[in-house]
């Protein structure tokens, strides 16, 4: 017989469906159109990560001690093949140095730098499924008029 426990509260993080839509949405029918025009193709519709991705995110900001991250739009340059123009994210850590301020963590002028960069990365983590063109099989909800 399954375990009954009590309901645990949402995370503050949680944004309602509705919400969600509606900001997709907006992307979608203003944005991407755009951003299309641009590039001359499909655009990215949206990024997934794998769980194991953001816990190396987590130890990574533990171990510099970080106190956030910062994300940053990107676009692949021409030298990345099927890739080249798609919009793309980054993910920065930050260290607190003021009230409400925040500084972007540059991996190269970290004291440690050197010799961490001589250790091999057990797997290659720095990559998310980028839907367009990476989207076979992958169900996406958002937008969805019915919400």
């Amino acid at each position: 017989m399954p375990v009954t426990r009590p309901p645990k509260a949402l995370p503050s993080i949680f944004i309602p469906k509705t919400k969600v839509n509606a900001l997709v949405k907006e992307f979608d029918q203003k944005k991407r159109p755009l951003l299309e025009t641009a590039i001359a193709k499909e655009e990215t519709r949206a990024i997934w990560y794998s769980l194991e991705h953001f816990e190396e995110i987590m130890r990574e900001l533990y171990y510099l001690n970080a106190d956030g991250v910062r994300v940053y739009f990107g676009a692949y340059g021409p030298e990345s093949g099927k890739y080249a123009g798609q919009l793309s994210i980054v993910f920065v850590p930050t260290y607190s140095v003021g009230p409400n301020t925040h500084r972007d963590v540059v991996m190269e002028e970290e004291e440690n730098y050197k010799e961490r960069s001589e250790v091999p990365p057990a797997k290659n983590l720095n990559f998310g499924a980028l839907c367009k063109p990476d989207c076979d099989g992958q169900e996406l909800v958002y937008p969805n008029d019915s919400f």
